[in-house]
């Protein structure tokens, strides 16, 4: 799966593995870098993936670090894909109802019976970093060992860029 457009991009390593190539492309306001590894240092696979949604007001954003097979990503990426409606439609809420929205319901899906017996069926697992901007507030979401920064010249002067 590999959808683009200037609003919505998602990406599994397993298809686009950009072994020994360094990608970066601008989507909207985004910016994605993409690198698969090294082949001559033992690169063969690719099992990271990405998703991003942005429409001026909000984005969403989520990577994902797979382990044993891209099938963890797979998942991660379609089921959130799916909930893409939903998710807009929450965004239009007010910024002090709007992360609470989305925590919850990010949490119902990953709790789920359904994804959960999805999750059974697969090969492999997968770190994954869900993060939300609304005007100037982040939330973020981290399940396993992937990082979040924030690249900002006030940050900066104080040597701050990592939140998690």
């Amino acid at each position: 799966m590999h959808t683009t457009n200037n609003r919505q991009y998602s990406w599994v390593g397993s298809r686009e593995m950009c072994l020994d190539e360094i990608s970066i492309k601008q989507y909207g306001e985004i910016v994605i870098g993409k690198y698969g590894g090294n082949i001559s240092a033992g690169a063969k696979k690719n099992e990271d993936g990405a998703l991003v949604w942005s429409n001026g007001d909000w984005e969403f954003a989520a990577i994902l670090d797979g382990h044993n097979s891209a099938e963890s990503v797979d998942l991660v990426v379609n089921t959130i894909q799916k909930e893409y409606e939903n998710i807009k439609e929450m965004m239009a809420a007010s910024i002090d109802k709007v992360f609470r929205s989305i925590e919850n319901h990010i949490l119902t899906i990953f709790q789920s019976s359904s994804f959960k017996e999805k999750c059974q069926r697969i090969k492999g697992e997968t770190a994954c970093l869900l993060c939300v901007r609304k005007e100037n507030y982040i939330w973020w979401l981290s399940i396993g060992d992937c990082l979040v920064y924030v690249f900002h010249e006030e940050l900066h002067k104080l040597g701050q860029y990592a939140l998690n």
